[in-house]
């Protein structure tokens, strides 16, 4: 990895510029992902970075995702993780907000586990706090506690950052109950109390 974080620091600026905002993307991106975050490049100069990015193992083209434009990841994530941590918290948030509210913006629930993530730390406590329930609450009924657990806990964080006066009665309660349930079924009292304070 440290070999990987030397080539990046080697990098001429605009490609640095480019892996910072590609890093708040925790899957996958696209060009067109990029192209919001970076209006003063074209589609065309973040495609063709891109290229070169992959070239040198830094990107690799992501095939998981079934899409009709083409989506690409960090060759390794930890060198996501490491760049995403290196970048100024103030231009982190203003990308996940500008992502946060174009994803706002699509129709129906899709994507709720990506507005949940993105609103969290576009330092948007009381919007995150909404779609973290429904990302929950999804999670449970795909039967998948870990993801369950992390957007509960996330619920929390978000308490904590927007104080229980700006979130909705009804989603508190709602976060209480749906909280409470899940961890009571999961054998986790400790974390029941947590809740009930």
């Amino acid at each position: 990895e440290e070999l990987q974080l030397a080539r990046f620091d080697q990098l001429p600026e605009e490609h640095r510029n480019l892996l910072k905002a590609a890093s708040v993307f925790p899957q996958s991106f696209s060009a067109e992902d990029l192209s919001s975050l970076k209006s003063n490049w074209t589609k065309e100069q973040i495609e063709s970075t891109i290229r070169l990015l992959c070239q040198s193992d830094l990107l690799t083209a992501d095939f998981q995702y079934a899409s009709i434009t083409p989506q690409y990841r960090f060759y390794r994530n930890i060198l996501r993780e490491t760049i995403y941590n290196r970048t100024p918290v103030l231009q982190l948030q203003n990308w996940h907000s500008s992502i946060s509210t174009k994803l706002l913006l699509e129709p129906g629930d899709s994507r709720i586990q990506d507005l949940a993530y993105h609103l969290a730390r576009a330092n948007r406590p009381a919007e995150a706090f909404h779609y973290s329930i429904k990302a929950a609450v999804s999670a449970i009924d795909a039967n998948l506690s870990l993801p369950a657990d992390n957007y509960f806990r996330q619920c929390e964080s978000c308490l904590k950052n927007a104080g229980s006066d700006s979130i909705d009665s009804t989603m508190l309660f709602e976060f209480c109950h749906r909280a409470a349930d899940f961890y009571i079924a999961e054998g986790n009292y400790r974390q029941v109390r947590v809740i009930a304070q």
